[in-house]
């Protein structure tokens, strides 16, 4: 008699378990929380061989998995040891992604950026592109 309702359970624990992996604001939000974990090889699990960030204060262009972890411990070696990224004002339509960030230096500095956006598909951020008013707040 409990197995239908176990067998239940497990199957919406999954479901829900594979539709925030797929959400693109999860992802998003995920690639925030590895960020100020200080996690690089769980932020690379974002990005895929085909990804791409345009625009990114390091580095113009980064394509592929090697040249974005450079960039990604670069600018995390100057980010501030606790909870560098703040994201906000997240929006989602198909697998664009919208939001706005500040983030603060090891040396006290706060810049912000107002309308980030990526291309998320399947969990892995596919382009992501910095806005060009990436600045002081």
């Amino acid at each position: 008699m409990r197995r239908p309702l176990i067998v239940a359970v497990l199957m919406s624990f999954m479901l829900a378990s594979c539709a925030a992996a797929n959400d693109p604001a999860s992802t998003i939000e995920k690639y925030a929380e590895e960020y100020n974990a200080d996690d690089m090889d769980a932020l690379m699990e974002l990005f895929s061989e085909e990804s791409v960030i345009i625009g990114h204060p390091e580095s113009t262009r980064a394509e592929g998995l090697t040249f974005i972890r450079e960039v990604q411990v670069s600018d995390r070696g100057y980010a501030a040891l606790e909870d560098p990224y703040t994201f906000s004002n997240i929006e989602v339509t198909g697998t664009a992604v919208t939001w706005d960030q500040v983030w603060h230096s090891n040396e006290g500095e706060t810049f912000c950026a107002v309308g980030q956006s990526a291309v998320v598909e399947d969990g892995v951020i596919l382009l992501w592109t910095w806005p060009d008013n990436f600045g002081d707040c």
